[in-house]
């Protein structure tokens, strides 16, 4: 969750505006969420010897009952800069089906507590106004600063408009797109029907997924600031600093596929992170079974891009359980219909094999005659071999710096090598003490 003090909306009395004094009321129009970027229709060779640039993606509309906070400030000097500018008003706003914004009330984490609000009111004035919007709409004690969780779809924008006098109505003011700052992580799991050994599975589930050593949490900015996942360390100094490193995706964000008992999926939303190792562990349960040991998969330098969506599949294929990892733009597939298509390689697509986990298969005696379960043997992960050189075509795998829906451009220059690994050792503090479960990172993948 976003962190931040509780919060309403625009102090003013409940109902239809009424203008006082000189103020304007100002009325919002928001085309949505930006999809950061799209495929080129035809992926080519630049100059530069690097892939054609897509384009950007059309905005998407917010989904129902998604909140915006909205704040004001005068200018105090010739361009935008909210930590000198002048804070003027605010006002929470809660989209409808289609997408259209209405004044709310709403509580320290963005929810809705009341439908019935006040919009904006600002006085007219000869400079511009810079509105900035956030969402969701969680409180900003002082205006300026926002701070982010996991598990948060944090978006912003700035929009810079003039207010000027009127005898009567609203102005209204067109929001630029919000661009999201996070990215978002899916994990699934199907069987391989063509293997003797999946078809005999009746039945999976993610018991537990957990991310090491991603980004530090929470973190904290101005509104609408350009964030650098490159700058945020991995503090190795105690137990406490390594799990502010640590994330568990919530059992509630998992389900059954369309119903099945063979195809399990979740997806969440997690700061983004700078090209480093990480290790996913992930609790998986067969036919019914209790969960197997920890599947431990110590991933190296990988790189987890805002706007995109990373895509990690488990499919059992005869003795093993193979990772694959897919990077696609956040809106470009919607995951909920069961399509799983591991097998995306255009670009900017990128597609690996991260490794593999070889099973021990057993037959467990059960009263209905007999029960197909695998376990994982210890110490069984496998990683790709060619993993750096997999990902070294994909800037949302590899790390070369992303900054919105632009940074494709820059691709083929960036610095491939941006980015290091930890800065710490296996001396520092939480790197294999049981406590972390860190002891796998210096594993080879």
């Amino acid at each position: 969750m976003l962190l931040a003090a509780a919060t309403g909306c625009h102090k003013s009395e409940e109902g239809a505006s009424v203008l006082q004094g000189d103020e304007v009321t100002v009325d919002f129009a928001l085309a949505g969420v930006r999809a950061v970027v799209q495929a080129a229709s035809e992926p080519g060779a630049r100059s530069d010897g690097s892939a054609a640039a897509p384009t950007t993606g059309k905005p998407v509309a917010l989904a129902e009952g998604t909140t915006v906070r909205i704040l004001a400030f005068a200018r105090a000097a010739a361009n935008a800069d909210i930590a000198n500018d002048k804070f003027i008003a605010e006002a929470t706003y809660v989209a409808d089906a289609a997408g259209e914004l209405t004044p709310c009330v709403v509580d320290a984490d963005g929810a809705v507590t009341s439908a019935t609000a006040n919009p904006m009111r600002v006085p007219p004035a000869a400079y511009k106004y810079d509105f900035y919007a956030i969402t969701p709409a969680v409180a900003v004690p002082d205006h300026r600063v926002v701070s982010v969780a996991h598990g948060v779809d944090y978006a912003c924008s700035l929009t810079s408009e003039e207010i000027t006098p009127r005898v009567s109505g609203a102005q209204t003011v067109t929001l630029n797109t919000l661009v999201r700052h996070c990215t978002q992580l899916l994990f699934s799991i199907a069987p391989d029907t063509d293997t003797d050994a999946a078809q005999k599975i009746t039945e999976v589930a993610f018991t537990s997924v957990e991310l090491k050593y991603i980004s530090p949490a929470p973190y904290a900015d101005n509104i609408c600031s350009v964030w650098n996942p490159d700058s945020w360390t991995i503090p190795l100094t105690s137990e406490a600093a390594v799990a502010a490193c640590n994330y568990v995706v919530p059992q509630s964000k998992f389900s059954a596929v369309n119903g099945s008992k063979v195809s399990f999926a979740g997806s969440d939303v997690v700061l983004p992170k700078k090209k480093a190792d990480f290790v996913l562990k992930m609790d998986l349960a067969f036919n019914g079974a209790s969960a197997t040991s920890p599947l431990t998969a110590p991933i190296k330098n990988l790189a987890l891009a805002a706007g995109y969506r990373y895509h990690f599949n488990v499919k059992l294929q005869g003795a093993k359980l193979v990772l694959t990892l897919v990077v696609i733009p956040w809106e470009e597939v919607a995951w909920g219909d069961g399509d799983y298509d591991d097998s995306i390689g255009e670009w900017p697509h990128g597609s690996v094999t991260v490794g593999e986990w070889w099973l021990d298969i057993t037959w467990e005696e059960t009263e209905l005659g007999g029960s197909f379960i695998p376990t994982v043997n210890p110490g069984a992960w496998v990683g790709n071999p060619d993993w750096d050189t997999d990902i070294a075509e994909f800037p949302a795998l590899s790390g070369v710096p992303l900054t919105g829906y632009d940074a494709w451009s820059d691709a083929g220059s960036s610095d491939s090598d941006l980015g290091d690994s930890f800065h710490g050792t296996p001396a520092d503090p939480g790197w294999n003490s049981n406590t972390s479960d860190s002891g796998d990172m210096g594993a080879d993948a």
